[in-house]
């Protein structure tokens, strides 16, 4: 079987332009997922085609997958040609759908666009859905929510066992993103470091490809004894499950921090973001803060401190998002994706371009 996962990564920073967020949080998610697809079928040659910097590429090689580059989508299905597509692009659309099915089934992990109304197959952390579908969609079946986040085994395997109190001390991780062209994370920093109030543990991370680390270095560098700044540290996964709340962006890190009971305060830059944001406060395990820009450094360190005085609080957020999230999403997605291939449906020729629809 061969499996091919079709992405892009670090899209807002090589194109100089926010554009359809091909942020990190699409390679963390399609490699945890390829992992888990690697331990269910170890006959399975899995190859990633992607799109971005340089430093992107050693990311996926460095958990020993095969990637090429793709600078058109037909000279990338030269280079290997699939039994099945995964793709993770929010832009992909019908055409594009139908080229990738003429080698095989697509399975979409994108949440946003319209390339959950022409998969044959689609699993979402969420049930958010902007677009409406298109005239001639022909959708597969669409799996979505929290028991469908894909979260690798570097972030499951810290998953606290029932009952586990939380961190005694009070801490908190302030993470925006693997890239944060925005500089959200530098806002943040400046809020939280402006405030008395803040008198607790603060772990800044900056992802691998975050473009402001000049500034967090200099702000970090003047800033109290009890604030520390960690550049794409190996231990991420062990800090995160140590930290008693985070600030985040609404990406897969929120995802992989309530699969280990950290609850987060969120900000967000879109108006998907704001949906999902207001989706999981609803579900009581974040606090959706408001669109970056529109919330006043004031009301998130009100935030901070008022979640840092209510334990009990603060404990409910972390219960309801160890029930919610089980941290099997990988299996299960994988396990889904292995079925549906073994089964005649894949077949249907009906399903296989959706301009004959």
């Amino acid at each position: 079987m061969r499996l091919l996962f079709r992405l892009n990564l670090g899209g807002e920073l090589g194109s100089g332009h926010r554009g359809p967020a091909e942020g990190l949080g699409h390679a963390t998610r399609c490699l945890a997922l390829a992992e888990a697809l690697r331990e269910a079928a170890p006959a399975a040659e899995i190859r990633f085609a992607l799109r971005g910097p340089e430093a992107a590429f050693e990311i996926v090689r460095d958990l020993g997958f095969a990637c090429h580059r793709v600078d058109r989508e037909a000279d990338g299905l030269k280079t290997f040609d699939p039994d099945a597509t995964i793709l993770d692009l929010n832009d992909a659309g019908r055409e594009l759908i139908a080229l990738y099915r003429r080698r095989g089934p697509v399975i979409n992990l994108a949440a946003r666009g319209v390339a959950k109304h022409y998969a044959d197959l689609t699993f979402n952390n969420t049930a958010v859905d902007l677009e409406p579908a298109p005239a001639d969609a022909r959708p597969g079946p669409w799996h979505r929510g929290a028991r469908y986040a894909l979260i690798g085994r570097r972030f499951t395997a810290l998953r606290p066992a029932p009952g586990t109190p939380p961190p005694t001390r009070f801490s908190c991780l302030v993470c925006l993103g693997g890239i944060d062209r925005d500089g959200m994370t530098v806002a943040v920093l400046d809020a939280l470091v402006a405030s008395p109030a803040v008198d607790f543990p603060v772990t800044v991370v900056a992802g691998p490809l975050n473009p402001h680390l000049a500034a967090l270095e200099t702000r970090i560098a003047r800033a109290p004894e009890s604030f520390t700044l960690a550049v794409d540290p190996a231990d991420f996964p062990r800090r995160l499950a140590a930290a008693s709340l985070g600030i985040f962006g609404l990406g897969g890190l929120t995802d992989e921090a309530l699969t280990l009971g950290v609850p987060s305060l969120n900000l967000g830059l879109t108006r998907f973001h704001e949906l999902r944001g207001q989706a999981l406060e609803a579900e009581g395990v974040i606090t959706y803060l408001g669109r970056f820009g529109d919330v006043p450094p004031a009301a998130i360190v009100d935030a901070l401190r008022g979640l840092r005085d209510d334990p009990a609080r603060l404990g409910a957020l972390r219960r309801r998002a160890l029930a919610l999230y089980d941290g099997r999403g990988c299996q299960r997605v994988a396990q889904a994706i292995l079925g549906f291939l073994a089964s005649p449906e894949r077949t249907d020729p009906t399903r296989r371009d959706p301009a004959r629809a």
